[in-house]
């Protein structure tokens, strides 16, 4: 898998690590996704996220689409569940972040920016922890 070094890891990356039918199925709904067919991709991904329940690289990108169609209520769903497939998922973490703080959960979202900042190793997150440690001092 690519990485930039820092633990960053794309939709890109996460499409190439999955199995050969996986990531052809993948690329066409990220193809819908890319032509404005936002409708098709999602149902295409929900027939893979039956398929393919505990990988997630679909609920990534399902949340993405739901994000993008301002259902933030089933995109925050999707990125919960990618975090709980891989806790160490800084795209699935971020994304739930920022989709419960797009919600008025400022507090939850807070508390998933610290639940990933804890387990990374990460010398970038490890400032933001430390802040966070202040704030409270």
């Amino acid at each position: 898998m690519a990485d930039t070094g820092s633990g960053h890891i794309s939709l890109d990356d996460l499409i190439g690590d999955a199995d050969a039918t996986l990531r052809v199925a993948l690329s066409k709904a990220k193809g819908y996704k890319n032509s404005g067919e936002l409708s098709k991709a999602l149902n295409f991904l929900l027939d893979i996220s039956k398929m393919y329940p505990k990988e997630k690289s679909v609920f990534i990108l399902l949340g993405h689409l739901y994000w993008q169609q301002n259902d933030l209520e089933h995109a925050r769903s999707c990125f919960k569940k990618a975090t709980e497939l891989d806790p160490m998922l800084e795209i699935a973490s971020l994304a739930l972040y920022h989709t419960r703080w797009a919600s008025g959960q400022k507090e939850s979202a807070l508390e998933e920016m610290k639940r990933f900042v804890q387990i990374s190793h990460s010398p970038e997150y490890d400032r933001i922890l430390q802040a966070f440690r202040n704030e409270k001092a």
